[in-house]
Order: structure tokens, then C-alpha cells, then sequence
């Protein structure tokens, strides 16, 4: 009798891997960094040594909102590739319906280990206060642990949300949204397609009438808070680039073109950041969606010049730790600069990076007490931290996994003659 091997059965039960795409991944990456630079500037304003910090992120806000993008852009997708294998364009209620649940279970299934862990790290290990003070944080996470983070029941209050992890409002919008989004696109998927822009362009004017700039919006819109506004809108207008993204890929593009459409890109990022960096500019911003979106719509096709650049190990490498990138850095802030107070105002931190760097003591100093500095170490930080993280989640999820198989394969057939006859399997 032949024996499978591990690597034989792992070829009939693995799903086929996926290549990701690099380009697309580094984006999730980037506008995961940029959001946590924005958090850590707001938060650095309030420092007495750098009240006066320059900004460099200051509607850094708008990382979430490529995340919006890109969810209605691969329900799209989704859908699209669902019609194209001869799935019918129109579901029933019922199926449809499972469709959206499955959307909604694997959506969950792939934040909830990170959210869990990263709720963990910050209320019972890294907490300034003691154990009354964990404890009561611990216990009052209701919302985060439901994710009902971006609801009325959190926002309530908009000065005082009753929330540890504030920015797990952006996984209730995102789950909530994608799964209606998903529902109505496969039951009237012509009827979507042919509303996404206007949609699109009434709800983000609907979000600028009470939000004067393109932030979460804490002003609840009847039942729904601004986020969840925000987050159909971008999944509308995520569905209108799909649209494009389909017509600019059926197109057979030569070198000139080519060519032309790499300005293009390269023009849509500089324009995106210049929008973005270091400019405070309210209800204007509304402009980088534009710039998102065709950033977006550029990666997909992976026929311009930075998106073939941008295809590569590395940026798939980022992309794997966005999401712990972006629930991790909000609670980490506290933990980043009591570590710079204790360590770098001490000295000890300063003689020893003065040995390693070369560099005199005051030089030194005066490198540390930069804010491009204190960034650097901060993104820095977030990072590894965050490939820690989710490698460790990983192996977690990967022993949880061979532990079921291992139980649901129950004992070989002469393991279970011997134990039978040594008695071990005696009633």
C-alpha cells in the first residue's frame, strides 16, 4: 500500500496560491504608513518640545480611504470574474445573499486574529497603568470585540468615543459596506455599475455638507455615522474605477502609449502627495480622490512604469503587514514616546547612538530631538513590530490548523488494533 507523502497531500487539498500584486500591496502598505503618520503628528503637536513640529502628513486621513477604494474595486473584480466563468449576471435574493455572508465571514476571519491580538498586546501588556486600570480596559472592549467600532454606539459621543482601538471604526465600515455592496451587485450588477459615479460623487457631497474636510465625521447622518458614509461612497467610486480599470485593459497599449500613461501615474502620485504634504487644505482635499483612484486603476493594469517597478517581493512582503500596520501604530504612540522620554532624555539612548553614528554628543542631540527623526523611528518601529506581529499570528494559525487535522484524522487503523488489544480501548 502506497503512503501519500506531506507534499502529495498538500497538492490535493491546498488551494491554488495567488500571486498578489507587488504594485497594489506597496499602496496597501504606504497609505497604512501615512494614516499612522498622521495620528503621530496630532499626537507629537502635543509635546511641549515640538509644539511647532513642521507637518508633513496633514490630511493623512485619507489612508483609509484608499482601503474603501480597493474593497469596491475587488468586489467588482470579484464579480466580474464570476460572469466571465458563465455565472449568470442576476443571482436571486437567496444566493446572493450567502455571497454577501461569505464576504462578510472571510473578511472577519482575516482582521479578527489581528484586532484580538493587537486588543491583547495594549490593554494587558503594554499599559502605562496598572492592573485596576488593565483590567477595566480590558473588560470594556465590547465594541472592538463585536466591531462595532464605526457605529452609534461608540460615536455617541463624538468628543469622547467609548473606545480603546478608535481605529476600528474603519473595519465596521468596511464589513458593513462590502457586504451590501456585494448583496446588490450580484443581484442587479447593471444597475450598480450604471449608478457607481453618480453614487459615488451624492454621498461623498452628502459626507462634505456636515464635514468640512474628508475625515471619519463624527456626525451621525439618522442610523449611520460619517465613516460608514465615507465607506460607500468609496466603494462606489471603487466600482466606477473597476470600470475603468476594465475598458483601459482591453485596450492594446504600444510603447508610446505606454509611455504616456507612465507620466500619467507618475503625475497622479505627485499630484496625490503634493495635495497631502504638508498642506492643511479642509473641504479641497476631496481632490485626492481622483488621484487615488487612478493610482489604483494604474496598478492593475501592471503596464506602467512604476507599477511594474512596484511589482516586486518586497512591496508583496509590505503589503502582507498593512493591516497589523494599521491596527497596531494608534495604541503603540503611547508606548513610542514614553520609551523616547525615559530612554533618549536620560542620556544613556544619546551616548550610545553618538558611539554607533560617529558623531559628537550635541550633534547627536540635536538628531533626536528632530521630528523627522522621531518619525522615522516611529514608522520604523510600527513596522517591525508589525512583521512580528503577523508572522506570529501566522505560525499561531498554522498550529491551530495540523492540531485539527491531526484530530479530525483520529488514530491509523493499526494504531487503534494495538490499543484495542493492550486494553487502552477497554470500556
Amino acid at each position: 500500500m502506497h503512503i501519500m507523502t506531506m507534499r502529495e497531500v498538500g497538492c490535493i487539498t491546498d488551494k491554488p496560491r495567488i500571486r498578489r500584486n507587488g504594485a497594489v500591496e506597496f499602496w496597501r502598505y504606504a497609505f497604512a504608513v501615512f494614516a499612522a503618520l498622521y495620528h503621530f503628528e496630532k499626537t507629537y503637536e502635543m509635546m511641549p518640545w515640538m509644539a511647532s513640529a513642521r507637518r508633513v502628513a496633514s490630511v493623512g486621513f485619507i489612508g483609509v480611504e484608499f482601503f474603501f477604494i480597493l474593497a469596491g474595486f475587488l468586489i467588482a473584480e470579484s464579480d466580474k470574474k464570476r460572469v466571465l466563468s458563465g455565472a449568470p449576471e442576476r443571482m436571486n435574493f437567496a444566493d446572493a445573499g450567502r455571497e454577501a455572508w461569505d464576504y462578510a465571514r472571510s473578511r472577519i476571519k482575516t482582521v479578527y486574529p489581528t484586532l484580538a491580538a493587537v486588543l491583547v498586546i495594549f490593554t494587558l501588556i503594554l499599559h502605562s497603568g496598572g492592573w485596576v486600570g488593565r483590567l477595566r480596559d480590558f473588560m470594556n472592549l465590547e465594541w472592538e470585540a463585536l466591531l462595532l467600532g464605526g457605529t452609534s454606539f461608540a460615536w455617541g459621543d463624538p468628543e469622547s468615543p467609548a473606545l480603546f482601538l478608535i481605529v476600528s471604526w474603519f473595519l465596521t465600515d468596511l464589513i458593513i459596506s462590502g457586504f451590501f455592496m456585494t448583496l446588490f451587485i450580484r443581484m442587479r450588477r447593471d444597475v450598480m455599475r450604471l449608478v457607481a459615479p453618480f453614487a459615488a460623487i451624492l454621498l461623498y457631497s452628502l459626507f462634505g455638507h456636515k464635514s468640512f474636510d474628508l475625515y471619519i465625521g463624527h456626525e451621525l447622518y439618522g442610523f449611520l455615522s460619517g465613516g460608514m458614509i465615507r465607506a460607500v461612497a468609496g466603494m462606489f467610486l471603487g466600482l466606477t474605477s473597476n470600470i475603468l480599470y476594465t475598458k483601459l485593459a482591453a485596450v492594446k497599449l504600444g510603447a508610446v502609449k505606454r509611455a504616456l500613461l507612465s507620466l500619467v501615474e507618475i503625475y497622479a502620485i505627485y499630484r496625490l502627495f503634493s495635495l497631502c504634504w504638508n498642506q492643511e487644505i479642509g473641504v479641497d482635499n476631496y481632490r485626492v480622490l481622483v488621484y487615488i483612484s487612478a493610482i489604483l486603476i494604474f496598478s492593475f493594469t501592471r503596464k506602467t512604469a512604476v507599477s511594474v517597478i512596484l511589482n516586486n517581493p518586497v512591496s508583496r512582503f509590505l503589503g502582507g503587514v498593512s493591516l497589523t500596520v494599521y491596527l497596531f501604530h494608534w495604541r503603540f504612540l503611547e508606548t513610542f514616546f514614553t520609551i523616547k522620554m525615559k530612554f533618549w532624555a536620560s542620556g544613556g539612548g544619546i551616548r550610545l547612538l553618538s558611539g554607533l553614528l560617529g558623531k559628537p554628543y550635541f550633534q547627536t542631540q540635536q538628531l533626536v530631538n528632530s521630528s523627522a527623526f522621531d518619525m522615522i523611528m516611529y514608522i520604523a518601529c510600527v513596522t517591525i513590530c508589525s512583521v512580528i506581529l503577523t508572522y506570529a499570528i501566522k505560525l499561531a494559525s498554522l498550529g491551530i490548523a495540523a492540531l485539527r487535522r491531526s484530530r479530525n484524522r483520529g488514530p491509523l487503523p493499526e494504531d487503534a488494533d494495538a490499543s484495542s488489544g493492550s486494553g487502552g480501548g477497554a470500556l
